[in-house]
């Protein structure tokens, strides 16, 4: 009696095993926060180190800020999009970059609790081109894969310290 239950057990979990295996192998269906995101991918290919380098200078605020699966497929979780914030609460507002042409920045944020002061860390920044990897360092610090860039968006793909893939999509402010 106890040999059979202990085969019915693991015939149990093997087919449940089966079955969540499958599951996570299964494609997930594109999104439309994926597709968005993919034609603006699409858009953003094209460029250069000197593209970079000259286009970079300006003013950046966060447009988008989303989680990705570890295949930089799906999204998993929408932080930002395009402007509609998900998480930033009370007073706070999206952080935003400056660069300027000689290769400083800062980022500015706004502490998300009263009395919502604004505040800002210096940097100095690079492109490195071997790898398409935007590096800022000093005050604050930040190394990202420039996935995409076309003078109006400029997008990072980053590992955060959790090993989750994070990607931003920055909107260069236009006077």
């Amino acid at each position: 009696m106890k040999a059979k239950i202990s085969i019915l057990l693991i015939a149990a979990l093997a087919l449940f095993s089966c079955n969540n295996e499958k599951s996570s192998n299964t494609p997930q269906p594109e999104s439309e926060e994926d597709k968005i995101v993919n034609e603006l991918m699409a858009q953003c290919q094209n460029f250069d180190a000197e593209d970079i380098i000259q286009g970079l200078p300006g003013e950046w605020k966060y447009d988008s800020q989303l989680l990705y699966d570890k295949s930089w497929k799906n999204i998993l979780e929408t932080y930002i999009f395009f402007g509609k914030y998900y998480i930033y609460a009370g007073g706070s507002s999206a952080p935003k970059f400056s660069f300027t042409a000689d290769g400083k920045g800062e980022y500015h944020f706004t502490y998300p609790y009263p009395p919502y002061e604004e505040d800002f860390l210096s940097f100095d920044w690079n492109f490195d081109a071997t790898d398409n990897k935007l590096v800022l360092s000093g005050g604050y610090n930040k190394s990202a894969i420039v996935s995409g860039f076309n003078n109006v968006y400029l997008i990072l793909d980053y590992v955060n310290n959790k090993n989750q893939n994070i990607r931003e999509i920055l909107k260069k402010r236009v006077e």
